[in-house]
């Protein structure tokens, strides 16, 4: 029994060494800000979303890049998914503004559809940092093209 408590008594001295030890990090106080990732997203159109033909409607997207990084050719398209018709729009914005380590902006875009169906919309735009480039695309998003019949 006096074995015991004293394998116990060893144990408790250990964990609290280490509890000690490990309270004196410095590293753990300092905060460091959030990243920012390098990233676009669609903003203002939700799934299912109905777009009425021949109407011009504007499209807005975050855009935000890391400080190293730098954005062109930014897009938006919409896919018919039945017939395959692609339209393509220039993304247009102002100047990124610098936020924690990265610039974050909006870009818009106005879009019109001629056709009547269903489409996939993404937008998209060529990144590079440190001299890799890649194409960055946003989730695409299912919306719908149709003429609006007035109701009476």
């Amino acid at each position: 029994m006096k074995s015991t408590l004293s394998r116990i008594h060893t144990i408790l001295i250990g964990l609290f060494a280490f509890a000690a030890m490990s309270s004196c990090n410095k590293s753990d106080d300092e905060v460091t800000p959030e990243e920012i990732k390098t990233a676009i997203a669609l903003v203002n159109i939700e799934e299912g979303q109905t777009f009425t033909l021949e109407e011009e409607s504007t499209i807005i997207t975050d855009v935000s890049i890391s400080e190293d990084g730098q954005f062109y050719s930014a897009n938006l398209t919409a896919v018919n998914i039945e017939t395959g018709e692609t339209i393509v729009t220039d993304l247009l914005g102002p100047i990124p503004e610098m936020v924690n380590g990265g610039f974050k902006t909006q870009m818009i875009a106005t879009i019109s559809f001629s056709s009547p169906g269903d489409y996939q919309i993404f937008a998209s735009l060529k990144y590079e940092e440190n001299g890799l480039a890649t194409k960055l695309a946003s989730e695409a998003v299912d919306v719908n093209a149709a003429a609006l019949i007035p109701v009476e």
